[in-house]
């Protein structure tokens, strides 16, 4: 009898080390999933970070052909009506530099903008980390 009783606790011990491993493994589960879950959420916030990155790129490279047709329409507009002769090759330079003096001023222009971008963002910064 006391082999049986001995067995009996012993199967017992045993029953409660195999409870205390499902349950660290129940855990394990819980945290990958968890784990997965964040990476998962990071990988679709990325993901649609850049479709919306690349659809802006897409915009605003049809916005740049359409700002360079009306550039040098106003570019062949004023060679024409400034009454420039020449060879085809001189009248398209002279295109060329009045559409980069265009360019080069939408630069400025942005550039400018930007920088007053970024300094209200710093100010709205500077006036949460006070309060």
């Amino acid at each position: 009898m006391t082999t049986s009783t001995e067995e009996i606790k012993e199967l017992k011990h045993e029953i409660k080390e195999q409870k205390k491993e499902i349950e660290h493994q129940k855990q394990e589960v819980k945290s990958t999933t968890k784990r997965l879950k964040k990476i998962t959420n990071t990988l679709r916030l990325e993901t649609k970070k850049q479709l919306i990155l690349a659809l802006m790129a897409g915009f605003g490279f049809l916005i740049a052909l359409v700002w360079r047709d009306f550039l040098q329409e106003i570019a062949n507009w004023l060679i024409i009506n400034s009454h420039v002769g020449g060879p085809a090759i001189l009248i398209k330079s002279y295109v060329a530099i009045i559409t980069t003096i265009f360019a080069v001023i939408g630069i400025i222009i942005i550039t400018r903008w930007n920088k007053d971008a970024d300094s209200s963002e710093k100010t709205e910064k500077t006036e949460k980390e006070n309060k």
